[in-house]
């Protein structure tokens, strides 16, 4: 039985740090496309989506941070679906931060702003 336990958790550290691994691959590999990305184009926003995804819900700050940028960026491109992601991202980071109140107002201004 204790043998059976030990590879129990033997099983689950050898899982959760190759996901780790792999997590910040993706991570690594999505900031390599973003720096390439010199154009300012509907793809960028969608790679900064992409990016945003990685810090959320671990570091909320800067996730909030990066959705006001995709969400600046998506104005200046009038690309809808990019900035209906970034709100839904700037809210969430709002829900789960220190005030969850101020999620509201961005979800419902969601609507007059498209």
């Amino acid at each position: 039985m204790k043998n059976m336990s030990f590879s129990l958790v033997l099983f689950f550290i050898v899982i959760l740090s190759s996901y780790g691994q792999t997590h910040d691959r993706k991570t690594d590999s999505l900031l390599k496309l973003l720096a390439k990305s010199k154009t300012e184009d509907t793809t960028k926003v969608k790679l900064m989506v992409e990016y945003m995804r990685t810090l959320f819900p671990a570091n909320l700050d800067s996730a909030y941070r990066y959705n006001e940028r995709i969400i600046r960026l998506s104005r200046k491109l009038d690309f809808t679906r990019g900035l209906i992601r970034g709100l839904n991202g700037k809210a969430l980071c709002q829900w789960y931060g220190k005030d969850p109140r101020q999620a509201i107002p961005t979800f419902l201004g969601s609507k007059k702003r498209l």
